[in-house]
């Protein structure tokens, strides 16, 4: 958690000017150049509009800037400078900034003048200049409501860009504006709107701009109804501290806005129509090489991301699975996908993002499918497709130590022979023969009541195969072992997978696919702490999950030989053996 801390609120003066001497000693100490970051507020601008430039340091430059240069191609109409000082987690900094409202001469792609501060200097910076807007308000017009749509031939669902211009060259009270309306359209509003001026026919006008995406959802001719302002304007001020200003209210409509919304091209072969500005397709892999010890899970994710489209229109990534031979012998896990979409002032952005978990059974080489995403490119007017390679993985087999150790689950444990006592010879052969007397009547004895056993077991009828209590695999012994380790890293998403991979194979024919299904197969305290897992997983406001509950309650639950999951066979100090 990062604390700020502003000193200058509470330090006395004289130990004010102290800490501020001695930072900016601090600051000025380095002999390296100081870097002085260039930014603007958008980018395009158009000539006829005023923008933003932010010239901003983290350390304090070598001088005062020159903003001269600047008036070659630019008109500053408004100049600012503030600074701050914080301290963040016992780090010291201090940050300096300029800045500038300013309105470009000519139309272009301009390059700002590198600006001195001193023996510093700013870092070079890049604009692009529209043409002034040709039409606009006539002289006699102080108040009017501008509205543009790009690009007015679009396809169907694919994404218009409807941008609401307020201009006003009056003082006004207050303004409301209505939402553009439009039949078999969904529309989205992008961001927070935005004020600047903007010099139209030689009157300068405030302008506040509010943007929205527009998705048409049929073919053909279609109108954007106009959109309404309405609006309190001052006409006179009040002479005395409570005089109130008089004002006039209003009512601007602006134009109506024609498009041709044109139909699925017939070139387009896809089995899902996607129109977009740009479709970027990734795969990542939850570690390198692509080879895992059989009964270990290797999850891969793959994630599309896709401007100028809304969620609605992404399709999932199917069930991209192993091909060949052996392919079965391959799980696969899915996790539910998880998807977000954006709405910045460029328009929206829209992912989803798919995890699974495979799982190799038997050792060896497996082929997994790649994937194709079919998409019309809206800029270029043309059919792309997006491609996620096909890969190969490996299910390495077990370690040597390991499987030795599951061969010796299988040795009977070697029987201790007692040595016979070595009996003296004279005086002591009497005593010899008794004692070995006493000793083959006792084996007589054991002979026949094993006899008797071996009848009685032979005469009882064996259990069934379902009565018989299955003998867990290793894959499951290494799940098991899988989940302990999630739940003491605090991993939630890897607790769930392990967990699910866990039930697969508990289970067999019918095992549960969700965390609920899950939960009902298990106790009540497992079951709990389950539930606790999926609603930590899929909540909105989501805190740290701590998983000693969970583990707990999975080491009481019962292995399939009836002994508990872990912790069942423990020393003879009472401590539980260690993995």
């Amino acid at each position: 958690m990062k604390n700020r801390v502003n000193f200058t609120g509470y330090l006395p003066g004289a130990c004010r000017a102290l800490f501020f001497l001695l930072a900016l000693l601090v600051a000025d100490s380095g002999s390296a150049a100081t870097a002085i970051n260039v930014s603007t507020d958008r980018n395009p601008v158009r000539l006829d509009e005023s923008f933003t430039l932010t010239f901003s340091s983290l350390a304090t430059p070598n001088g005062e800037p020159d903003f001269l240069p600047l008036e070659e191609a630019f008109d500053i109409l408004n100049q600012s400078q503030s600074s701050n000082i914080s301290v963040i987690n016992g780090s010291y900094t201090r940050s300096v900034s300029w800045k500038l409202e300013v309105m470009a001469r000519k139309a272009g792609a301009l390059t700002l003048p590198v600006i001195a501060f001193g023996s510093d200097s700013s870092e070079p910076f890049r604009i692009n200049v529209l043409p002034a807007s040709g039409d606009g308000p006539g002289p006699d017009d102080d108040i009017v409501v501008e509205v543009q749509a790009e690009p007015r031939n679009p396809y169907v669902q694919a994404q218009i860009l409807y941008t609401i211009q307020f201009l006003r060259k009056v003082d006004i009270v207050q303004a409301s504006l209505s939402e553009p309306v439009m039949e078999d359209a969904v529309i989205v509003k992008l961001g927070d709107d935005r004020n600047f001026s903007v010099m139209r026919n030689g009157y300068r006008y405030a302008v506040t701009e509010r943007k929205f995406a527009v998705f048409p959802q049929k073919s053909g001719s279609v109108v954007i109804p106009p959109v309404e302002m309405k609006v309190d304007v001052v006409t006179s001020g009040g002479r005395g501290f409570f005089d109130r200003r008089a004002t006039r209210a209003r009512r601007i409509r602006s134009k109506a806005v024609a498009l041709n919304v044109r139909p699925v091209p017939p070139e387009f072969t896809g089995d899902y129509w996607l129109p977009a500005e740009q479709v970027f397709l990734e795969q990542q892999w939850s570690h390198q090489p692509l080879s895992v010890p059989i009964g270990e899970p290797l999850t891969r994710t793959m994630k599309m991301t896709v401007s100028g489209a809304p969620l609605s229109l992404l399709p999932d990534f199917g069930k991209s699975g192993v091909q060949g031979a052996g392919s079965s012998q391959v799980k696969r896990y899915p996790d539910q996908s998880v998807v977000s979409e954006q709405a910045g002032l460029s328009g929206i952005v829209s992912t989803r993002e798919q995890k699974t978990a495979l799982i190799p059974s038997i050792a060896g080489r497996y082929r997994l499918q790649g994937f194709e995403l079919p998409w019309w490119n809206t800029r270029t007017d043309r059919l792309e497709v997006a491609r996620v390679p096909e890969v190969e993985i490996e299910g390495l087999a077990l370690a040597a130590e390991e499987a030795g150790r599951q061969a010796n689950e299988f040795k009977l444990p070697a029987q201790d022979v007692p040595k016979q006592r070595l009996i003296g010879r004279g005086n002591r052969n009497h005593e010899a023969g008794g004692y070995w007397a006493w000793v083959s009547g006792f084996l007589a004895l054991g002979w026949v009541a094993t006899l008797g056993y071996l009848f009685l077991k032979r005469s009882r009828p064996e259990p069934d195969d379902a009565e018989r209590k299955p003998r867990e695999t290793a894959a499951e012994r290494q799940l098991v072992r899988n989940v302990r380790k999630a739940c003491l890293d605090n991993n939630p998403v890897q607790a769930k997978d392990m967990l699910l991979m866990w039930a697969h194979i508990r289970w067999g024919a019918s095992p549960p696919v969700s965390l609920s299904a899950l939960a009902g197969q298990c106790n009540e305290a497992l079951g709990g702490e389950i539930r606790k897992l999926s609603r930590q997983l899929y909540s909105e406001h989501r805190g740290a999950w701590n998983g000693s509950g969970l583990l707990v309650a999975f080491k009481g639950f019962p292995s399939r030989g009836g002994s508990r999951l872990m912790g069942a066979s423990k020393s003879v100090s009472g401590l539980e053996p260690l993995y």
